[in-house]
């Protein structure tokens, strides 16, 4: 059986109208994403099969993933496979900032995936660094920055707030949210910021 995954993801590599047809047909493209999210990518040695399954894994990140409504059909397919489909999604480099975003900030997709705070960090990162980029000076609130539909760390928090003050791009309210639970590092900027 191994062997005929192989050789289906085999036929399926770099070849995009076979995929997106694919894509249509959800008991065999998922019976091929979970084979392939069965992969051990860590491993050193790279052998072809690992190439057509990063292909397969990486073609549906970038061109058949569109909304959040695709995640949540994977999610139910792959079940607790989820979550390494998640951190290959979201390192994948041609995945778009604003897609990233969406799923952040706007969605409550994120917070009923187990061990989500295993691989969020990274595209909280993405997300925020789009967000504190394009801003303007003191327009970013707080949910720019917290996701609000799910948690996460107060290190993160702090790090983010910080990161926004810094480039003093935070709106006043965010600001004082800032100071009130992050007291110690928004003094440590500030004085950093005072003496430029």
């Amino acid at each position: 059986m191994q062997t005929d995954y192989l050789d289906k993801l085999e036929s399926y590599y770099r070849e995009s109208e076979k995929m997106d047809l694919l894509w249509r047909n959800h008991d065999d493209f998922f019976q091929l994403l979970l084979f392939s999210l069965d992969m051990d990518f860590s491993l050193s040695k790279k052998t072809s099969q690992h190439e057509y399954a990063k292909y397969f894994i990486s073609y549906t990140s970038v061109f058949l993933v569109k909304n959040v409504l695709d995640l949540e059909l994977i999610e139910k397919k792959t079940g607790s496979k989820i979550g390494i489909f998640m951190n290959l999604f979201f390192n994948n480099n041609l995945v778009s900032n604003e897609l990233i975003k969406k799923i952040i900030y706007k969605s409550d997709f994120i917070g009923g995936i187990d061990g989500y705070s295993e691989w969020i960090e990274y595209p909280l990162m993405l997300a925020a660094r789009n967000t504190i980029s394009f801003s303007e000076k003191k327009d970013i609130v707080l949910n720019d920055l917290i996701p609000s539909s799910f948690s996460i760390s107060n290190y993160l928090k702090e790090y983010l707030l910080s990161w926004a003050y810094e480039e003093g791009k935070l709106s006043t309210d965010a600001e004082i949210y800032f100071k009130i639970n992050f007291d110690k590092k928004y003094k440590i900027i500030s004085s950093i910021l005072e003496n430029k």
